[in-house]
């Protein structure tokens, strides 16, 4: 673990040195550096950032209130700050902590007492920062998946081809205005309600009840990740040809199915006529010869 850098704000020598001395013998993990007052205690909390400031009130050039005023401190800095003092009024005591100071100990101190103000302080410190941490996280977490989901959104809003997700049960978890146009369903409608209900036509069912129940627990199956040519009905009934593309996506450890489907029910009636006038053709010729 880094040395943990404390900063020592007091205009007597001795004290300072006897505040080191204490720190020094108890603590190996410590990086001491002093100042004789706020001045200096500032210019050298601007350069060294330090982790704990141990700071005195009564001092020239620059007292301990205006120090605090200076550095602005908030419980969301890195640094902690110990008052000491021998002079602080119940004022500025309050002063102090309203101004972000973390602690606080009369002189003369008592070493032990000192000692273990310290390491509670930066102990409590570290864990703040910890925390603060996982915070940002959360949050950078939380930003990116609303990024992601209004880039979905507006995709899927304005795509020519419906998108359609299918939750761990098989029921529409997601339907966008494409879906409605080629289905007739409206997402007040169709939203968590079973896809195999009312898009399949019933002689399929069994085969998706069976396929689904091995994606669910795989997240595998052997339309995943391909294009294929899939029979569907609308809401009136009628039978179309569709061409969907389907992925597995986990979402709390559990495998949802997104679907990305075009009809190509007059394509393939264009194919049809296509080939059969080939056909027509191809026996006329024959008739021919």
């Amino acid at each position: 673990m880094d040395a943990k850098k404390v900063l020592i704000v007091d205009d007597e020598e001795m004290v300072r040195e006897s505040i080191m001395f204490s720190l020094l013998g108890y603590c190996e993990d410590l990086d001491i550096i002093t100042a004789a007052n706020g001045q200096e205690g500032l210019d050298l909390y601007r350069q060294e950032k330090p982790d704990l400031i141990i700071l005195d009130l009564r001092m020239p050039v620059m007292d301990g209130l205006e120090f605090l005023n200076q550095i602005n401190i908030s419980p969301a800095d890195s640094t902690a700050i110990i008052v000491l003092t021998g002079h602080g009024g119940d004022e500025e005591i309050k002063q102090s902590f309203n101004m972000g100071i973390s602690s606080f100990l009369n002189k003369p101190f008592n070493v032990y007492e000192l000692r273990g103000l310290v390491r509670h302080t930066l102990a409590l410190k570290e864990t703040q920062k910890e925390l603060q941490r996982e915070i940002e996280e959360r949050r950078a977490a939380e930003k990116a998946r609303d990024d992601s989901e209004k880039k979905f959104q507006a995709i899927s809003t304005s795509a020519q081809d419906a998108v359609i997700m299918l939750d761990e049960k098989g029921n529409i978890s997601f339907w966008n205005q494409s879906a409605f146009r080629i289905f007739g369903y409206s997402a007040q409608e169709i939203m968590g309600k079973s896809m195999q209900e009312m898009l399949m036509p019933a002689k399929y069912h069994h085969s998706f009840t069976e396929g689904f129940s091995y994606f669910q627990d795989t997240g595998q199956g052997p339309l995943i990740g391909q294009t294929v040519e899939m029979t569907a009905k609308r809401k009136n009934g009628e039978e179309i040809i569709t061409e969907i593309s389907i992925s597995a996506v986990s979402l709390d450890g559990k495998w949802n199915a997104v679907g990305i489907l075009r009809d190509v029910s007059n394509r393939r009636q264009v194919e049809d006529e296509l080939c059969q006038y080939r056909n027509e053709m191809k026996n006329l010729l024959d008739d021919v010869n």
